[in-house]
């Protein structure tokens, strides 16, 4: 989705937006919608499909809006990344290392990929065949990190260590 809104309130229904890419070529256009988006005063949408570069990369596009009597043009830049194919499925599961219970809200990365533990300390990525990093984070936990090299479909167990909390009393002398 892509849309434009004039501070004025002007109606902008039928109007293009296009999409560039890095180098300035048009790699998308698209009209604006007929009435606002609901729940909106002025803001115009249209839906765009795009198609993303064959490279692994992080890209930076734009939208831009062309001017007329009444409005400037404008253009707003985006960026994201485009990844390999993915081949492989691994799943990721999580436990507390002494309780042996589920880590939920984990935050799980592997290069350019990201997901989130669920209620049973479990998440799922799709991935290419490749060499990664593996790092899950939560507050409260020691970081895990290893290196993990993905050939196949395959379920990867990790156990993390909670971090004691301090007592803020501790050492404190109160009167």
């Amino acid at each position: 989705m892509i849309g434009v809104k004039c501070s004025s309130g002007c109606r902008l229904a039928g109007r293009a937006v296009r999409v560039l890419d890095d180098a300035g070529i048009r790699v998308g256009e698209v009209e604006l919608g007929d009435a606002p988006w609901p729940g909106t005063h002025a803001l115009y949408v249209g839906e765009i499909l795009l198609r993303a570069p064959a490279v692994a990369r992080v890209n930076h596009w734009s939208g831009s809006f062309g001017g007329d009597a009444c409005h400037g043009s404008a253009t707003a830049p985006f960026s994201f990344r485009t990844v390999r194919r993915a081949e492989h499925k691994l799943v990721i599961a999580v436990t507390e290392r002494v309780a042996g219970t589920p880590v939920a809200g984990a935050a799980v990365f592997m290069g350019g990929h990201r997901a989130t533990t669920d209620q049973r300390g479990v998440t799922a990525l799709e991935l290419p065949k490749g060499t990664y990093a593996l790092v899950v984070r939560k507050p409260g936990y020691e970081s895990h990190s290893r290196g993990l090299e993905v050939a196949l479909d395959e379920t990867v167990a990790i156990s993390m260590d909670r971090i004691p909390q301090k007592n803020p009393d501790e050492g404190e002398l109160w009167m």
